[in-house]
């Protein structure tokens, strides 16, 4: 187990991404958390209100704020499709669309799929496309 930034870093040299540096031998958090080259990255990861968490252990922090570093580093891997559950299931309002629109500006731009699982009504008034389950049917799409 490592830091929250330790852990984007390792994530970052797997895809070939150099994390940069700060006179410390650390990059800055903003960079450590979100692809390098990306214009505006600290912007987004202040919009997720994570940047004071990079150097804390996951233990440290809240639910809530491990909700939120699980996807800032979602935004490092930048995967083609991005599938969660629950993923503002321990936020208040304000920071669940936070999450959202980052979400939605980050993969939009990218061209990437998001499938999130939700009850949230923050994420679901978002959504483009909502389906609705009961008893394991899909009762409307």
């Amino acid at each position: 187990m490592g830091t929250v930034a330790g852990h984007a870093d390792r994530l970052a040299a797997r895809r070939g991404r150099s994390p940069g540096g700060d006179g410390r031998g650390r990059a800055p958090a903003a960079a450590r958390l979100l692809p390098a080259g990306v214009a505006g990255r600290a912007a987004a990861l202040l919009r997720l209100h994570c940047l004071q968490l990079a150097d804390r252990m996951p233990d440290e922090v809240s639910l809530g704020e491990q909700q939120r570093t699980a996807i800032a580093r979602a935004l490092v891997v930048r995967p083609s499709l991005l599938i969660a559950d629950e993923p503002t299931g321990r936020l208040d309002e304000e920071l669940s669309t936070h999450v959202v629109t980052t979400l939605r500006q980050v993969y939009a731009a990218a061209g990437t799929g998001v499938l999130i699982a939700s009850h949230d009504s923050v994420v679901v008034a978002a959504a483009d496309r909502v389906v609705r389950r009961s008893d394991g049917q899909v009762v409307e799409a």
